[in-house]
């Protein structure tokens, strides 16, 4: 994977404009056009967030890259800060693949960034450790290994709040930088979205819905009123659900292992899901769509689980489908009723035997029927 490929690091300077620090991999020429372009594509996008990161084509030099841009805090450069880039560049046969290993150079760049601040020295040459680090990219064990679960989810939502509407332009605008694993009320969310001010703007939660007890549901519910009530900042849950549908009914790494693309279709294209990943034979591997299963009534989640199951046989290659549900500060929740409540669980059990030993009945009666 990735044969050639390549990596530059790079600075914007007031009076030469971007240079490229360090590269390896390629020339020069190569280099300095890549920082040129890197820098150019994401300037304006830097004034609004510290770290961002996108997937570029250098159409003149046949090559793609993977640019991470990021600001170091600098006193002589404008508003304290100088504006970096760094890029991982491949041949433009595999740029396409990029979009598969973002998750992996988006881990790895925001580990080199920290360096960065750490050893970088504004026009100084920069230090064998900071080498190392820069370097590190290139590692091939890296692109061997399967994407790790919390990296996959992580580029699913910024794959989904990047979609263009007013609300997820102002979310995707207000957010900073990103927490995993991190306890809030007693419970582990997956993903955090904060603004510059360390602010909570929105959080990511899985859960397996549709395997959920209605007590589980009930827990679940209840739980995001208290997130909704007690973080002021927070302007959406997103709640992914994960519906395996291989025979263990997870998503494994090997399943990753076989995305070559990622997509986003819109209403004109007539799928019925939003993002979808698929492999070198534009097979689908997995698709997501979002909508507030939250909210559903049971009926109207067995429609969906219906809907689910009919685009898995249309898409035999499929092996999962995320559902992601967008819980607003004003979004209705409705827990279901607990089942049977009030009565005893030995009670449950009674009526449940009840019922099957009335259809037994039945089914005896009308055979007697038959036969007379």
């Amino acid at each position: 994977m990735f044969k050639k490929r390549g990596v530059c690091f790079a600075i914007f300077d007031e009076e030469t404009g971007p240079v490229s620090v360090y590269f390896k991999g390629i020339n020069k020429v190569v280099a300095d056009k890549i920082a040129l372009k890197s820098m150019v594509g994401t300037m304006s996008l830097s004034q609004e967030v510290d770290e961002g990161e996108s997937i570029i084509p250098l159409q003149e030099e046949l090559k793609n890259a993977f640019v991470y841009y990021f600001a170091v805090p600098d006193e002589g450069g404008r508003g304290g800060v100088r504006i970096g880039t760094l890029s991982f560049v491949v041949e433009k046969e595999d740029g396409e693949t990029l979009y598969r290993f973002a998750p992996i150079l988006s881990e790895h760049s925001k580990r080199i960034v920290q360096d960065v601040k750490k050893h970088y020295v504004y026009r100084q040459p920069i230090s064998q450790t900071l080498i190392d680090s820069v370097d590190s990219i290139l590692s091939i064990q890296d692109f061997e290994r399967a994407v790790l679960p919390t990296s996959f989810k992580e580029y699913l939502i910024q794959s989904h709040i990047a979609k263009d509407t007013i609300f997820h332009r102002s979310i995707l605008e207000k957010t900073s930088n990103f927490s995993r694993k991190e306890e809030i009320f007693g419970d582990k969310s997956d993903i955090i979205g904060r603004d510059k001010n360390q602010n909570i703007v929105w959080i990511l939660l899985s859960r397996n819905f549709l395997r959920m007890s209605n007590e589980d549901k009930r827990n679940l519910y209840e739980y995001l009123d208290k997130l909704r009530e007690n973080i002021p900042s927070l302007e959406v849950i997103f709640v992914l659900n994960e519906l395996g549908l291989r025979r263990n009914d997870t998503f494994d790494d090997r399943a990753i292992e076989k995305i070559t693309k990622i997509s986003r279709t819109s209403e004109a294209e007539g799928k019925e899901f939003d993002l979808y990943g698929t492999d070198s034979d534009e097979n689908i591997i997995w698709a997501l769509l979002s909508t507030n299963f939250i909210t559903m009534s049971e009926s109207e989640l067995d429609e969906l689980n219906k809907n689910i199951y009919q685009l898995k046989r249309a898409n035999p290659s499929m092996e999962a489908f995320f559902i992601l549900a967008e819980i607003l500060r004003y979004t209705k929740l409705q827990p279901p009723k607990p089942n049977f409540e009030g009565k005893p669980t030995g009670l449950k059990k009674i009526m449940g035997a009840k019922t099957e030993y009335q259809s037994l009945l039945d089914s005896l009666t009308k055979k007697e029927k038959s036969e007379e």
